[in-house]
């Protein structure tokens, strides 16, 4: 028979030769001998748990075992780590903007040059986010809203619609670009945190028309709240549904006035009181403020208006 599997004669002479060891001092119990084991042990072959006391065969036991679960865990929770630096030595991160390397995980997915090169507003009007002068500092209101009932509360919108914000749009709008929602909701996000003093409660898409949404297959509006939402923390509802009407873009700010006001529909009759329109470029404001018009008919008592880009004319 093999000697991993003893008679019970060699277990009897082997258990004197167990109460012989442990006769003898604990630091000598514990060593390693090459005796007939009465048990194999896989975590170390050469020791014998089978030889120490009842209850320390038990705490080394359950010690392997801990031991070995903390080691499995730990193995897995650096799994995703793992198979992340895996693909970026072979696919490493690119700047979505110029494609170059990217030594540093950045969540807006830019090299450092390309992120500081956006173009921004330095000073906006906070109802309308038309560019001011940058010397002002006390009313932040410019003349047209002065004149106007306002119908709005909060418009937010820091890119200067040119150059690579052109390009970052059209990939979002045009290509359903993940990479580019995730850039252009950073730099919203970015102002949001440092000029909103408060966060509404709910935040909205700008919705499009079936018939557009079939022919594009997405809205780009819903991937750019959705990216917001995971920044900010802030409830994302459908609560606006828009009929067919002419597209906007292209269009001067007369043709866009001209536009009916009616084009949208409340679907949500519960709306909270402080809600955030989110669109991708502001050129006029004139479809964000219909929208903040119907809302506000429906029950909303602030609508702020959120969006990465604004073009620095009204056309």
């Amino acid at each position: 028979m093999s000697s991993w599997f003893p008679s019970v004669e060699r277990s009897k002479s082997n258990a004197a030769t167990s109460r012989a060891a442990q006769s003898r001092p604990s630091k000598y119990r514990m060593s390693c001998y090459n005796t007939e084991p009465l048990g194999f042990n896989w975590i170390n072959p050469g020791f014998d748990l089978h030889r120490l006391s009842p209850g320390r065969t038990i705490f080394a036991t359950q010690f392997v075992q801990i031991n070995c679960t903390r080691r499995a865990n730990t193995s897995i929770m650096q799994l995703p780590k793992i198979i992340h630096k895996t693909i970026n030595l072979f696919l490493p991160d690119t700047c979505i903007l110029c494609r170059m390397v990217v030594n540093e995980a950045t969540p807006h997915l830019c090299c450092r040059h390309c992120w500081s090169a956006l173009p921004r507003f330095d000073t906006q009007c906070r109802h309308c986010g038309r560019p001011l002068p940058s010397n002002l500092t006390s009313e932040l209101i410019c003349g047209v809203c002065q004149t106007k009932p306002l119908t709005v509360g909060l418009t937010i919108a820091p890119l200067v619609y040119r150059d690579d914000a052109v390009n970052l749009v059209h990939a979002l709008k045009f290509s359903n670009s993940v990479r580019a929602a995730r850039t252009l909701s950073c730099a919203l996000s970015e102002r949001i945190l440092s000029t909103a003093t408060r966060l509404p409660e709910v935040m909205i898409p700008t919705p499009i028309s079936w018939r557009r949404h079939f022919r594009r297959g997405y809205n780009q509006c819903d991937r750019l709240t959705h990216e917001l939402a995971s920044a900010l923390g802030i409830e994302v509802r459908y609560a606006l549904n828009r009929k067919h009407g002419r597209v906007q873009h292209g269009n001067s700010r007369s043709v866009r006035e001209a536009q009916p006001t009616n084009v949208f529909t409340v679907t949500d009759t519960d709306l909270p009181n402080h809600i955030a329109l989110v669109d991708d470029v502001i050129t006029t404001g004139t479809t964000m403020r219909n929208m903040s018009k119907t809302l506000m008919r429906a029950g909303a008592k602030r609508v702020d208006l959120w969006a990465p880009c604004r073009a620095s004319s009204d056309f």
